[in-house]
């Protein structure tokens, strides 16, 4: 399932790629009103989500569908990532006003550290952020705030496997 924000970021465009039908659903009317951070995408299992960050806190919202089989926005986690940040970047935390949100890919949300006021001479990080577990990583660091867009693909064919010379072996 592939979800995009669109329309002044007020409904949310989702391509379900196994019957390749498009569909269009209202986003949270919150989002926007809050003037936040927020990307849509998919949880683990492919439920339509959205992510939103202010300052250093991560909401989560999930689609599902109430007792009338009409499909609504819940609120399912929310939870301030001050002490995880506090572990994963240290010292560094200070230099940053702000988490932006970059992407959300099958049940995690990319996110990047910000100031409020732009500097190329700080380099920022992007983290990963479980959704199930809300668990924060540090991911990398890059040489100067700009855009990113993560891209995931499976694994090549030949890195799969234990085929050949490279096959484990049971003792010597």
């Amino acid at each position: 399932m592939l979800c995009w924000a669109y329309n002044d970021l007020t409904q949310m465009l989702t391509l379900d790629t196994a019957t390749m039908e498009f569909s269009v659903a209202e986003l949270p009317r919150c989002v926007k009103a809050l003037d936040c951070s927020f990307v849509v995408g998919e949880t683990i299992n492919g439920t339509p989500c959205v992510v939103y960050t202010m300052k250093f806190r991560v909401c989560l919202f999930l689609q599902t569908l109430d007792g009338d089989g009409v499909k609504r926005w819940a609120r399912d986690k929310a939870t301030s990532l001050d002490p995880q940040l506090d572990g994963v970047l240290g010292k560094l935390k200070g230099r940053y006003s702000e988490l932006k949100v970059v992407a959300v890919r099958d049940g995690f949300a990319y996110l990047a550290t910000s100031m409020k006021y732009r500097s190329d001479m700080i380099p920022s990080w992007v983290l990963s952020l479980c959704l199930e577990t809300m668990q924060l990583e540090k991911m990398f660091q890059r040489p100067y705030e700009c855009c990113v867009h993560p891209y995931v693909m499976s694994w090549p064919l030949s890195l799969v496997g234990n085929y050949g010379c490279f096959a484990l072996r049971d003792g010597p």
